[in-house]
Order: C-alpha cells, then sequence, then structure tokens
C-alpha cells in the first residue's frame, strides 16, 4: 500500500468525523469492515450475544460506535490503520472518547494490530473486562507508540513505518488456511489485506516471498498451449 498524503480538507474530514468513507461504513448496520466481522464473530463464539443486547454501528450524537453492550453503556471499538495514518485521526478519536465519556459511556479500543499479534490474549483480555465490568472504567492500548510511527517521516523511515504496519499481517496470513497452491487465493489475500487483487502479489513478493514462490511455481508449472499456425 502507498504512503497517503492527506490533502488538508481529508485532514480535517478525519479530524470532524465527516469523512465519507466512515459515513458509507457506518450508516449500515450490516457492512461490517474485516476486522469488525472478526470481533463480532469472537462475541459470537463467546455467548456475548446471547448474553446482552449488542447493536454494531451504533449512534450517540454524531459517532458510531462498533459494537455497543447496551445494558452497560459499553463501546467496544476496533481499531485499524486509519485511526493512526495522522495526529489528526488521533486527535478525532480523543475528542469522541471524551464525548462519550460524558454522555456516561465506558470505552474498550482495541488495536487491530494487536489483536493480530496476540489474538488469545486480546480476546482473554476483553471477555474478562466483560465479565468483571466496572462502569466507567476504560481500556486502551499504547497510543504513544502509534503517535510515534506517525512522526517516522517520509523517505527510508516512511519505508520503516510501511513495513511495521504490515508486519502483523505476515501472520494472519500464514494462519490463514489459504491453498496458495491453488488458483484463487489472491482474492482471499486481497480480502485479509484490505488491498485491491492487483497489488497482492506485490505484497506477497515483498513480505512473504517464500509462500509467495509457492503460488509463482504453481503458476509457470500451468501447461503452456501451443501456437498452431
Amino acid at each position: 500500500m502507498k504512503n497517503i498524503n492527506l490533502s488538508e480538507a481529508m485532514k480535517r474530514a478525519h479530524a470532524s468525523g465527516k469523512h465519507p468513507g466512515w459515513a458509507h461504513i457506518n450508516s449500515n448496520k450490516d457492512k461490517l469492515s474485516y476486522p469488525e466481522k472478526f470481533l463480532k464473530q469472537v462475541l459470537t463464539n463467546n455467548n456475548i450475544f446471547s448474553r446482552f443486547t449488542i447493536e454494531s454501528h451504533h449512534c450517540v450524537g454524531r459517532f458510531f460506535l462498533d459494537f455497543a453492550i447496551m445494558e452497560l453503556k459499553l463501546d467496544i471499538e476496533m481499531d485499524g490503520e486509519q485511526h493512526f495514518r495522522t495526529i489528526e485521526a488521533i486527535e478525532h478519536d480523543k475528542r469522541r472518547d471524551k464525548f462519550l465519556k460524558e454522555e456516561g459511556w465506558t470505552i474498550y479500543r482495541i488495536s487491530w494490530s494487536n489483536m493480530i499479534k496476540n489474538s488469545k490474549q486480546e480476546i482473554k483480555e476483553l471477555l474478562e473486562f466483560i465479565d468483571n465490568f466496572e462502569n466507567g472504567l476504560d481500556r486502551y492500548y499504547d497510543i504513544v507508540k502509534k503517535e510515534k510511527i506517525i512522526s517516522l517521516g517520509r523517505g527510508v523511515k516512511a519505508k520503516i513505518k510501511n513495513d511495521i504496519k504490515w508486519e502483523p499481517f505476515k501472520e494472519i496470513v500464514i494462519n490463514s488456511g489459504i491453498n496458495f497452491s491453488k488458483f484463487g487465493w489472491v482474492t482471499k489475500v486481497s480480502k485479509i489485506l484490505n488491498l485491491p487483487q492487483q497489488k497482492v502479489n506485490r505484497w506477497m513478493k515483498r513480505y512473504l516471498p517464500d509462500v509467495y514462490e509457492i503460488a509463482f511455481k504453481k503458476k509457470q508449472s500451468a501447461p503452456l498451449r501451443k501456437v498452431i499456425a
């Protein structure tokens, strides 16, 4: 994925929560991102949906909550990398959390990259938080570290930033159960990475060259068609 230079208008849209991409997703309760689908499955598998009333993309003021446990007034947020692209995006989330706190909500934030790195621990901590819920006791990840990543800059530092961002996805692709020796793996990987299919080969070649070699060899071993004059 290319490093995106956001315009000033786009930065203001992110900061105010008026970015059209957010509205497009949030206005449809059934349209979930891949991380949100993952979190929904976690809550379903652990009977949280059967214990509580849970609404996805619940609206509070001008803000949408990923998963709202209504009885607890608990907002569970699964934050993808779009939350950390700019300082403005981080500041937007801080203002959002402040508003929700004033409305009596408790916030539980999960970084998607943290979930990928250590899903068992993240899930364990989430379930324990719900089981031992105390209103007003919020839970966040290390936002300072995210801010440092943003400040890395361009050039070589930007490349390092990009590598850090994609590092957690390597493990989830490897453990996805995808058969890279069969056609159709590109489509599956593109959904996990949220990348266009035409960029998947480049990503695989850079970050998972050994796995990519399996798929490439399969392609090369396909029989060649003879050209008949």
